[in-house]
């Protein structure tokens, strides 16, 4: 498919792949006209942004992804029930303990602490920081309201075959 391989490439490593794969096929049954304006990373996590409008199972199914991807290493799909969004390396990632200690982003977040302390105007404003704890904030919220709808749903389910 097309689609597939044209948004291959837009994330850091592979490990979202399948995420990816898994999202747009149900994406495609939900909505079989859908069309992408485009799909990437952004604060440690999957952004899926559609033209046109989308209808109530389409954003679901982009909110679950999103979340999915905060607790899917982007290097090596490795999964955790906890967020892996590391926060403390010059851009958010979703990073499992081994792919975070690897060299490379060892040497990644020594060079961007030498260029922050000669470069004052890399450094984050107030506002920058104030959106990114909203959009954290936000995502914690949507997981609650998505795991207390799961729960309710299997509840009802569970009643109804008694």
């Amino acid at each position: 498919m097309i689609i597939k391989e044209t948004f291959k490439n837009e994330f850091e490593g592979t490990g979202w792949e399948k995420l990816w794969q898994d999202t747009y096929e149900k994406l495609l049954k939900a909505m079989p006209s859908i069309s992408f304006s485009y799909v990437k990373e952004k604060y440690g996590v999957m952004i899926i942004r559609t033209t046109g409008e989308a209808n109530d199972s389409v954003k679901t199914i982009i909110n679950e992804a999103k979340y999915k991807s905060a607790h899917t290493c982007i290097e090596c799909g490795e999964e955790s029930a906890e967020s892996i969004v590391r926060e403390d390396i010059p851009w958010f990632l979703a990073l499992c303990d081994v792919c975070y200690k690897k060299e490379e982003f060892t040497k990644c977040l020594q060079t961007e602490k030498q260029n922050t302390s000669l470069n004052t105007s890399r450094m984050l404003t107030r506002q920058e920081i104030d959106s990114l704890r909203q959009d954290k904030k936000e995502a914690g919220e949507y997981a609650k309201k998505y795991f207390k709808e799961l729960l309710e749903k299997r509840k009802q389910n569970t009643n109804k075959k008694k």
